[in-house]
Parts: structure tokens; C-alpha cells; sequence
């Protein structure tokens, strides 16, 4: 991983001091209350929901005493969405004390979870975690093991409970012996014992595999993405449809497609529609930087063979992004900001859904603290709020978690048809940004506008609009060059719009 360019200590105490950075008025992103929910080395945390208030929260401990140890940890969390808090019922629940990494979480009911991870040295183990309503006190059923080589980085995703008493669900991974390879496999929970099974284990790529995610298309097929290595040891992006027969159990695949040719890292998955899935991953520059990238996924349904659209690069130097679904035009996506120092950011992409051209509406900061943004996980708690988990980089303390809330805007009304009564001036985005930005304002009628960079001290850097423009929206971009076209260091920047009758300022983040 690369540090991160920011000038300075001096850049890092400023950024500690804004808790967000945009404040448009549609889709904006703001943050609740950060809560420390467990005060260990925190690694890879997961969520299920419960309830409306109540979430199931699997993540590994690391020691990293001699020999290291990774516990295996469950922890219930409690939201307030009308104070944007969180706690923590009762003390987190140690369910395996030999190991414990890469947990994913599949919930069976409200009282029942399956849950699957790393066990110690490597095997593939699962186990069924039950939750008490009424004490939010957890326990475990049956270890089941279902990999006795190392399984690496598990998912799982629900297949069906058509059989009376039998839940099946399809486990991903990475398999590791000499050679490396990416297998699936059908587990099985008997929901009277809640005993676990297996059944069908297929090898779907014969070379090393990162990071797999998986997507439900229907009970049948299921798109996986994941990160594969090359003849050349290179790893590239690449997504299947894993085909399961319901009535044999056994699991095939599809045509593989590969979506990014570059080193790749973390996809992370969400439906759109039956057809289509936005992947937002991490890629490698040929500076060795990494860069947020996201796509479009088409799945044809009649061959099951996958294509893409046009990609869209954020300009940002991130890692772990993860997705959750807005409505069917807007996600939110939490992530790393920063590949050395990250900090926790968030923003809202929007997606045509006539060209499936992938636009950034809004972001936000939501924890400024270096070093603790790593490997965010977003949950659904209602139409406007997500819960987010995340931790620190490894070797660094603690696992944090905060309510990101969005603010849709008005039903019925076109994002490029809303004009105010007065001049308003939006966030620019992306922010921060790299090497541009792009800055959007409306007037609602005709005036004079004058929009102008400022530095910290007050020094105008650059003059973008001063004329007379007609009522409407309007665009403007900034390339972070000065009034002489030279480029500007990184910091901070204001910009201020001033009318005939209205003055705004915002603040931007150019980051190098």
C-alpha cells in the first residue's frame, strides 16, 4: 500500500477538524455519532440486521502477542437513528478462540445466523450463531467444517429453503494448498438441529483468487466477482455466473469475464436490477497508486454471458470500498480514503439508467482520524440511514462504526430540473479531488456572478466565472491551476459564488 500525498502534519490536524465536507441539498451524506465498539485490534467486521434497531456484528480480534491469536468475535449493536447514536448490548462474545478471519454473515431468521470464517490454520469452518431478543445474549451451535485446507476470504449468499427444515445457502472462496484455486460449495442448515452440511463442491477458477463477493440473480445463478492471478502474476478483476441445479445441488459456471486489467482489489457488488450490478473495486495505476473504479455489470439472462459499460474512475486514492443500494438509480458507497493514512469517506453514485453512465453526486468525511477508515461494511437500517462499520489499519486498535444518513430530495422532481428562489451554490465534486473538480450552482434568474478560488489565507487563486449568466444550472470546473495556469499545491480551498443579491462559500480538499 502507498502513502497517501498530503502536505503534512499541518493538512492532517486541519482534516481532523471537519467532520464532513459536503452540504448540498440532495443526497447529501452527513454522520452521527462515531462509536468505539470494541477497544481490541479489529479486523474485517460484518453485519447482519436483526431488527430495526438491532444488528448482528461478526469481526476477528487480533493479539498480535507471540504466537498471534485472532479471536473470533459477535458483539449486538443498537441504533438511534433519531439521535444518530449507537451502543453496544452486553460485552462482545468470543465464539472461537483459535482463529478467526475473514467472517461473512447470512441470516437465517431473527434469532439465527450463519456465519463462516478462517479457522485456524486456514480450514473453512462455520457455525450457526443464535441471539437471545430478550438478553441479546449469543451463543453457537455445531462447528461444521467445511474446507480442511485454508479457505480464505468466504461469502455466502442465500440459495433457498425450499426443502421443509433444510436452509441452503452457496459459500464462495479462496482456496489455498500448493497451487491455489477459487471453490463454492452448497452448505446446508438444518433448522431443527441447526446442525451444518455440505454438499457439491466445485472448483470455478484454477488459479489463485482474491476478495470473492457475491449477488443473487435468482435462485439459480449467482454472480461472483473476485480478484484472480494471471499466468504473469498479475492479479486482474474478474466476474462468473455460478450456476446451482436445485434439484441435483450441484454447482457449475458460466463464461468468466474479466472487467479490470489491472491490479486489482476488493470488488464489492450490488443489484440494480435483474441484469445489471454495480462493482466498485480498487485498482493499481502504473505508479503503483490505488484508485477507486466502478462499473456497471451486464449479465445476459438468456446466455449468462457478462459484459460491462463504461467505467467510472473517482479520482480518489482508496481501498475496501463497499456498496448498499439508495433506490435503483443511487448507491452508497463507504471506503478507504487514502492508502497509507486513510481516513473513513463516503459518497452517493448516481447511475443512468438509459446510458448506465456512473456520475458522483455527493461525499463526505465521516471519521477525519488517520489510520482509522480500513475496511468499511454498510448494513441498511432504514430508507434514509446505513450502519457502518469499520477499523483501523492491522496492528492499529480498535473497531469503530457511525449512522451515515442520506437525504433523498424531493419525489417527483428531476435532480436537473430543480432551480431555487434563491442563487445556490453545490458541493464540488469528487471532494477531496484530484486533478479536477467539478462545481455545479443555479441561479434563478438572470445576474451577474462572480466564482472565484480562495487559499487558507484569504488569496484569491482563481477567477472561473465573472459574467452575466441566464436563470438556471449551471457548471463549472477547476483543474487546481491558479489565475497563471500553474498548478496549485495540495490543501485546502474555498470557493465563493457571489450574485447580484446572494454571497456562498464552500470548502474543497485537493489532494496530490
Amino acid at each position: 500500500m502507498k502513502r497517501i500525498k498530503i502536505t503534512g502534519i499541518i493538512m492532517i490536524l486541519i482534516l481532523s477538524f471537519i467532520p464532513q465536507l459536503c452540504q448540498a441539498d440532495d443526497w447529501d451524506i452527513t454522520a452521527g455519532t462515531l462509536f468505539n465498539f470494541d477497544t481490541e485490534p479489529v479486523d474485517e467486521s460484518v453485519l447482519a440486521k436483526i431488527d430495526d434497531t438491532h444488528f448482528l456484528c461478526v469481526y476477528a480480534t487480533n493479539t498480535y502477542w507471540m504466537p498471534p491469536t485472532v479471536n473470533a468475535v459477535a458483539a449486538i449493536l443498537t441504533v438511534d437513528t433519531a439521535t444518530g447514536t449507537i451502543t453496544r448490548e452486553n460485552d462482545p462474545f468470543i465464539f472461537d478462540y483459535e482463529w478467526g478471519l475473514n467472517p461473512a454473515i447470512s441470516k437465517i431468521d431473527n434469532s439465527h445466523y450463519l456465519c463462516t470464517f478462517s479457522g485456524l490454520d486456514g480450514v473453512g469452518k462455520s457455525v450457526v450463531l443464535t441471539v437471545d431478543l430478550d438478553t441479546w445474549v449469543i451463543t453457537t451451535e455445531t462447528f461444521f467444517v467445511f474446507e480442511t485446507d485454508q479457505a480464505c476470504y468466504p461469502v455466502l449468499s442465500k440459495i433457498d429453503d425450499s426443502v421443509p427444515g433444510i436452509d441452503f445457502y452457496l459459500c464462495a472462496y479462496s482456496y489455498w494448498n500448493a497451487e491455489g484455486a477459487g471453490k463454492s460449495v452448497v452448505l446446508t442448515v438444518d433448522t431443527s438441529t441447526w446442525t451444518i452440511d455440505m454438499i457439491a463442491p466445485f472448483e470455478f477458477q484454477s488459479s489463485p483468487i482474491e476478495t470473492p463477493t457475491l449477488s443473487k440473480i435468482d435462485d439459480n445463478h449467482f454472480l461472483c466477482a473476485y480478484v484472480y492471478e494471471t499466468p504473469t502474476w498479475d492479479y486482474f478483476g474478474r466476474a462468473v455466473v455460478l450456476t446451482v441445479d436445485t434439484d441435483t445441488w450441484t454447482i457449475n459456471q458460466e463464461t468468466p469475464f474479466d472487467f479490470e486489467e489491472n491490479y486489482t482489489w476488493q470488488p464489492a457488488l450490488s443489484k440494480i436490477d435483474e441484469n445489471h450490478y454495480l462493482c466498485a473495486y480498487a485498482y493499481e495505476t502504473p505508479t503503483w497508486d490505488m484508485f477507486g473504479k466502478s462499473v456497471v455489470l451486464t449479465v445476459d439472462t438468456d446466455t449468462w454471458t457478462i459484459n460491462q459499460e463504461i467505467p467510472f474512475d473517482s479520482g480518489m486514492e482508496i481501498a475496501s470500498p463497499s456498496l448498499s443500494k439508495l433506490d435503483d438509480e443511487h448507491y452508497l458507497s463507504a471506503f478507504a480514503l487514502g492508502s497509507w493514512e486513510p481516513v473513513g469517506a463516503s459518497i452517493v453514485l448516481n447511475i443512468d439508467n438509459d446510458t448506465w453512465e456512473i456520475t458522483q453526486v455527493s461525499d463526505l468525511i465521516f471519521d477525519p482520524t488517520t489510520m482509522r477508515g480500513s475496511s468499511p461494511y454498510l448494513s441498511q437500517i432504514d430508507d434514509r440511514n446505513y450502519l457502518c462499520t469499520y477499523n483501523t489499519l492491522p496492528g492499529g486498535p480498535e473497531g469503530w462504526s457511525v449512522i451515515l444518513n442520506v437525504e433523498f430530495p424531493p419525489v417527483g422532481i428531476d435532480d436537473n430540473q430543480i432551480v431555487s428562489h434563491v442563487a445556490d451554490l453545490s458541493n464540488n465534486y469528487p471532494n477531496p479531488f484530484n486533478p479536477e473538480t467539478t462545481i455545479n450552482y443555479q441561479l434563478p434568474e438572470n445576474s451577474r456572478v462572480e466564482l472565484s478560488v480562495f487559499n487558507l489565507k484569504g488569496q484569491k487563486v482563481k477567477t472561473l466565472i465573472n459574467e452575466t449568466l441566464e436563470s438556471g444550472n449551471h457548471t463549472v470546473i477547476w483543474n487546481g491551476t491558479d489565475n497563471n495556469d500553474k498548478s496549485v499545491s495540495s490543501g485546502i480551498y474555498f470557493y465563493k459564488m457571489k450574485t447580484d443579491n446572494h454571497e456562498e462559500t464552500k470548502k474543497m480538499i485537493l489532494m496530490k
